[in-house]
């Protein structure tokens, strides 16, 4: 995968890797990486994405003070729900069921959230530019059709969590991402 950085340039956060060489080469290692995955562990990468992504809308808006942004309590509860299913790898629904990750991905998301926490967390900027390289990977290999399942399964299943708005605007910062890539 040749990641058009032209087009990549309306997606938030990207503009900071236009240049670099190493931000292309993440992305096509971890294009090489995902695309080796089983159709179920995509399946569970798909359903963290979504869940994930969303959270991201939620904490964003509260912290920048929108005037869309959830209550306190309701931001919390987003965070609970995303950074309990990131961690355990299981996600309660409502109905008593619990989804669980495929095992065959835990490794791999495990050594994400490492990434992530680094770079976010801590201020590593190459753990950074890995994050979001890997992340625009998944999205690639994942692809549209099963990005949205997984934005409908939450949508369906937490609604009551996240809210209509930021459900449609966790799917739209995801898209984002596919759109720019022609995907």
């Amino acid at each position: 995968m040749k990641v058009d950085m032209e087009k990549l340039l309306n997606v938030p956060y990207i503009q900071d890797y236009r240049n670099n060489p190493k931000f292309q080469e993440y992305c096509e290692q971890y294009v090489d990486f995902w695309s080796k995955q089983t159709p179920e562990g995509l399946d569970s990468i798909a359903l963290v994405r979504a869940v994930e992504c969303t959270n991201g809308i939620v904490q964003y808006s509260y912290r920048d003070g929108d005037p869309w942004a959830l209550d306190t309590e309701q931001t919390r509860l987003c965070m609970k729900t995303s950074m309990s299913f990131i961690k355990s790898k299981e996600l309660p629904l409502p109905d008593g069921t619990v989804v669980k990750c495929d095992p065959s991905v835990i490794d791999a998301l495990n050594k994400v959230r490492d990434i992530y926490i680094k770079g976010f967390k801590m201020g590593d900027e190459d753990c950074m530019m890995e994050f979001y390289a890997q992340s625009i990977a998944q999205f690639y290999v994942i692809g549209r059709e099963k990005l949205n399942e997984k934005c409908d399964f939450v949508a369906e299943h937490f609604k009551h969590v996240f809210g209509e708005f930021m459900l449609k605007e966790g799917r739209a910062y995801i898209m984002s991402y596919l759109n720019a890539m022609g995907k």
